[in-house]
C-alpha cells in the first residue's frame, strides 16, 4: 500500500506543471470542434442544385473518343 501511495505521489509531481482544465470545459471544446467539423462536411457534401445541368447529348458527346480528341485539340490550340 505504501508503494502505491509513493507511485501516485510521483505521478502527481510529474503532472503538476501542466494546467488542468475542468472536464466540462474539455467536453464542451470537444463537442464544439465535432459540430464544426460536421458542419464543414455537410457544406461540402450538400451543394446547392443551382449548377448547370447537363443534357443527355452533352453526356453522350463526352463519352465518345472523337469528342475527347476534339476537346483536347481545342484546348491545345
Amino acid at each position: 500500500m505504501n508503494d502505491d501511495v509513493r507511485t501516485a505521489a510521483k505521478a502527481l509531481e510529474l503532472v503538476k506543471p501542466f494546467p488542468f482544465l475542468p472536464i466540462t470545459e474539455l467536453m464542451s471544446e470537444g463537442v464544439k470542434s465535432y459540430v464544426n467539423a460536421q458542419k464543414a462536411l455537410m457544406e461540402v457534401m450538400a451543394k446547392p442544385a443551382t449548377e448547370h445541368k447537363h443534357t443527355k447529348a452533352e453526356h453522350r458527346a463526352r463519352r465518345t473518343p472523337r469528342a475527347k480528341k476534339a476537346k483536347a485539340a481545342a484546348a491545345v490550340a
